[in-house]
């Protein structure tokens, strides 16, 4: 049957043709093609099973959305992607950003240079990844972190099954704090002992030592290979931690309330970090790994409480065993991770600074068929006796709409990360449409 279009109809359709034709006719001109378009728009809903302080938010009504377009232009490949979020208890979470700008650049076969907004990853661990420095991290969710997409260069050169990766960032970017409404913002001790008597503590923020925007943030440097069914990578980093470090700067007694009055400041310093990581097999089981040793700046050590340079690693193993029951499988993951950081004479809890020492986490997903996966994640602080559990159930109803819902348990002792917000127990929804 024939298709019947209005006078302007045709129109645009017989003009479309032409351009179409003139780009893809050789001699003629380039041909630029369409970008390719994709997205997601979700509804996130979390409620915190706890009483909150007062002053605080008690749970999240999330509209999220996000657009990205990728293709070509003459010369170069590019990404462009903004998301925004809108939170009906919590404004402060409200936001509309540019997510992701950037071009890539091949200049033959062997180098390829990217510029723009961007995010990289390194590292092959599943929960911790020590030697992943160069993006920022937005902390104001614990419980769901992101990277922040930062304006950097990257240049990647490649010969063999080799690859060398340099990446600058120019301008100084800090990590998202929890804010004054939030639940995870850290509860401060209210007591502190002084000259052998204890004594009530007022706490005086005396500022943030921020790096200078003319700064270079960071310089990294990775050379990645595979040898022998073993893919690994050596890497060094130069630039300020994004996290800043807590230090005391003075401890006084106040005659007339009787209280120590005790000086805090946010410190972002620069360090050198030396990484490595790995990851091959071992008949049916996945092996990975990465460690990482930490060189803050001279005098920045005794500032934060460290005697020394410290070290944090993560290795894991995995396995997925095909058709358990019927055609369903079951994945599991089991890391251990440690830092050896310890910082020591001081105030302020040392897990503000370094949330976890030494402990394993673990990730079981048994998937029913092609639309259902149970799922349980755990976090053992072994050496603070803190706990994390998140069991999940995940319902794929078709390609394009995913639910997924979750608890999130939090306990232990109160010295360790996860036992200092064991009133942040939560329950989380979330229905996904992608397209």
């Amino acid at each position: 049957m024939r298709q019947k279009y209005g006078r302007a109809g045709a129109a645009g359709l017989a003009q479309g043709m032409c351009c179409a034709l003139i780009l893809l006719v050789p001699g003629s001109g380039w041909a630029i093609e369409a970008p390719q378009i994709s997205g997601e728009l979700g509804v996130d809903w979390i409620q915190y099973l706890h009483d909150a302080p007062a002053g605080t938010i008690d749970g999240h009504q999330e509209l999220n959305a996000e657009l990205e377009a990728k293709g070509s232009l003459p010369g170069f490949n590019y990404l462009l992607s903004a998301d925004g979020r809108v939170d009906a208890l919590d404004a402060d979470r409200n936001r509309a950003r540019i997510k992701e700008a950037y071009a890539d650049i091949d200049l033959g076969s062997s180098f390829n240079f990217r510029l723009g907004k961007q995010l990289v990853v390194w590292g092959r661990a599943d929960v911790f990844n020590p030697t992943d420095n160069i993006n920022p991290i937005d902390l104001s969710d614990q419980l769901d972190t992101e990277r922040i997409p930062v304006i950097m260069a990257i240049a990647n050169y490649y010969w063999g099954d080799n690859r060398l990766q340099a990446v600058v960032v120019p301008r100084f970017t800090a990590n998202i704090l929890p804010d004054r409404h939030s639940r995870w913002r850290p509860s401060l001790p209210a007591q502190v002992e002084y000259q052998g008597q204890i004594h009530p503590i007022y706490y005086q923020i005396t500022g943030s030592d921020r790096p200078d925007d003319d700064q270079i943030a960071t310089v990294a440097l990775k050379f990645e290979t595979s040898r022998s069914g073993w893919d690994w990578s050596l890497s060094y980093l130069y630039g300020y931690s994004s996290a800043p470090a807590i230090r005391e700067t003075h401890m006084t007694l106040d005659p007339q309330s009787g209280g120590v009055v005790l000086g805090v400041e946010q410190l972002y310093y620069r360090q050198s970090v030396i990484g490595f990581d790995f990851s091959t097999t071992a008949g049916a089981f996945g092996l990975r790994g990465e460690a990482a040793l930490f060189l803050p700046e001279h005098g920045i050590k005794d500032a934060i409480g460290l005697d020394r340079n410290y070290a944090q690693f993560a290795f894991g193993v995995d396995r997925t065993h095909s058709n358990v029951v019927g055609e369903n499988d079951l994945y599991w993951i089991v890391e251990a991770f440690g830092n050896s950081a310890r910082p020591h004479g001081r105030v302020v809890p040392g897990y503000m600074v370094f949330p976890y020492s030494y402990g394993v986490a673990g990730k079981l997903e048994y998937r029913v068929g092609y639309e259902h996966t149970l799922g349980l994640e755990a976090l053992i602080d072994v050496e603070h006796g803190g706990y994390l559990l998140r069991p999940k159930y995940t319902y794929d109803i078709n390609d394009a709409l995913r639910l997924e819902m979750w608890a999130e348990l939090l306990g232990g002792r109160r010295e360790s990360f996860p036992g200092a917000y064991s009133d942040n127990d939560r329950l989380q929804l979330k229905l996904t449409y992608s397209f």
